[in-house]
């Protein structure tokens, strides 16, 4: 879902289409914080150790302070459509390198 709504604004030159796919990629990305949110706690809940939910929390602020800084930083040099594209061919190979992994 993710990576189609990436795909999506970044070829599309239609005002509709565009908005549809920042809707679609900001669901997306609610609805993936959430699933990962869930599974630290789950993980939590099980685990030894139990740094694991602060580490977890402290990765993903940290992931997003840098990784908004990195964004806008490459977004300049290289373009919009670009980075579309980079973010939806990344998005892809995260899922088939998990998908290889499962099976």
């Amino acid at each position: 879902m993710q990576a189609l709504s990436l795909i999506i604004i970044a070829f599309s030159h239609s005002f509709f289409a565009i908005s549809f796919g920042i809707v679609l990629a900001f669901a997306g990305s609610i609805a993936l914080k959430n699933i990962l949110d869930a599974t630290a706690v789950v993980h939590h809940s099980m685990a030894e150790n139990r740094n694991i939910l602060g580490s977890f929390m402290t990765a993903s602020d940290f992931g997003a302070a840098v990784g908004a800084i990195a964004g806008y930083t490459l977004t300049v040099a290289l373009g919009y459509n670009v980075m579309y594209l980079l973010c939806a061919l990344t998005l892809l190979a995260i899922i088939g390198i998990i998908s290889i992994k499962r099976s």
